[in-house]
């Protein structure tokens, strides 16, 4: 644990060895890697971050919650826990966009891409049409019901509510999913996961990425997935998972990380 400052997000260091950075996913936290961090730190130094206005990170009310802000955050962190050489950067759904644009970015930082579960659009229309196709979406994320949504299921009869009612793998993440603040999660949306340009970022780098998409993700993920023009440099899995293949498959993601 640290001290959190004013200039830098909240973050966790464990273990000896070969730097794990993780960036968790949309409202979510650091914690959504727990179980996997138990497994690499004996063998890696893992640094998990909570994004931006998400977790116990600095919740800053005017910012733009874009791929700059993130990413400036992002990099002044690594860069106060004295990070250096290239990194193994993994990624879970809105953090694998952002890996992906920091490696982008900063391909002399990072040695290997972990990609999980991104959420794969081509542009933000097709993003809004789909991610709007969900009437609990629409209605909480472009309606602005989590504005009333986020405060209630913050409350301690809630989260026990849906802890009972989640299956057991998933229990636990009740504690950090209404955690962000009102910006981050309405900004993070608009200005990260709809103002994508993955394709083309992947397009860009040369890195070895390994890219994990589950086969009962939205269809239209792996419809652009197909797309991809593969390098021989990447591993592409279709893993029998949902949109969690981290807590679905916890094996099988330390795997591809340790390898």
């Amino acid at each position: 644990m640290h001290k959190l400052q004013g200039d830098i997000l909240n973050y966790e260091v464990s273990g000896t060895g070969p730097v794990v950075v993780l960036l968790h996913g949309y409202l979510s936290s650091l914690r959504y890697w727990d179980e996997l961090r138990a497994v690499l730190e004996a063998d890696h130094t893992v640094i998990a971050i909570d994004l931006l206005g998400f977790g116990g990170s600095p919740k800053p009310r005017r910012m733009a919650y874009d791929y700059d802000d993130h990413l400036a955050w992002v990099q002044r962190t690594l860069e106060h826990c004295g990070v250096q050489g290239p990194v193994v950067l993994a990624g879970h759904s809105m953090g694998a966009l952002l890996s992906l644009r920091y490696a982008s970015c900063h391909p002399e930082n990072v040695r290997k891409l972990l990609l999980l579960n991104p959420p794969l659009f081509k542009d933000a229309q097709e993003a809004r049409r789909e991610l709007a196709s969900n009437l609990f979406y629409r209605a909480s994320l472009y309606w602005g019901g989590h504005r009333v949504i986020c405060p209630f299921m913050r409350l301690s009869f809630m989260k026990a509510l849906m802890r009972a009612c989640m299956p057991k793998r998933y229990r636990g993440m009740e504690q950090y999913m209404f955690a962000a603040s009102l910006e981050a999660r309405s900004r993070s949306l608009r200005n990260v996961i709809e103002a994508q340009q993955s394709l083309c970022d992947l397009r860009k780098l040369d890195l070895p990425i390994t890219l994990v998409q589950g086969k009962y993700e939205r269809q239209k993920y792996i419809e652009n997935l197909k797309r991809l023009i593969r390098k021989p440099n990447w591993h592409v899995l279709l893993a029998d998972t949902g949109h969690h293949t981290l807590v679905d498959e916890p094996e099988l993601v330390a795997g591809l990380l340790a390898s």
